[in-house]
């Protein structure tokens, strides 16, 4: 319900902009969410289906623990990227940010509108640090041995990206400087 919500919100408002991306983001979508339904299907199959683990754990750790048949360079750079666009687009809406957690985080970026407003040269200091909190679960994630510490890495990145719209807490932090610290 959220993602068909967030994603209808975002195509709507896309729908008048540019119809390359548009179609980029519809690609984007396609290729990740076939990759999903892909793993969905192979999943019963694993010893980890056996052990009672949720998908979305599995997957992951598939990813990050997969040794030479993971992909865990590709995600952790995504990972990284995304930390950084939730400061990029922190003024755009929450609907974007739930497309991208449910559905396609590249997918969902690549709609919004960067010339519509002007960001705000400071940011909240929640975001500052939930960014930088962000890329230490980032970090942590290849160094969990058991199922359980991956998952709560896992919950806490996702919290990193999405609290920080709705928690405004702190001094204001100058946007430039986040950026530079980030990179």
């Amino acid at each position: 319900l959220v993602l068909g919500a967030s994603m209808f919100y975002c195509y709507l408002k896309a729908a008048a902009g540019s119809k390359l991306r548009l179609c980029t983001s519809l690609s984007l979508v396609a290729v990740t969410w076939f990759y999903i339904l892909r793993f969905t299907v192979q999943y019963p199959s694993t010893e980890w289906y056996e052990k009672g683990f949720n998908l979305f754990d599995v997957a992951y750790a598939d990813v990050v623990w997969g040794g030479s048949a993971g992909n865990w360079g590709h995600s952790q750079t995504l990972f990284c990227w995304v930390i950084v666009a939730t400061v990029w687009s922190f003024e755009a809406s929450v609907f974007y940010q739930f497309f991208g957690l449910f559905g396609a985080m590249s997918g969902s970026y690549v709609l919004i509108e960067t010339q519509l407003a002007r960001p705000s040269p400071q940011v909240p200091a929640s975001l500052a640090i939930a960014t930088f909190v962000g890329f230490l679960c980032v970090w942590m994630l290849p160094q969990t041995t058991s199922m359980q510490d991956l998952s709560w890495w896992l919950w806490a990145l996702h919290m990193c990206l999405i609290v920080p719209k709705f928690i405004h807490m702190g001094p204001a932090v100058d946007r430039g400087l986040l950026y530079m610290a980030l990179a």
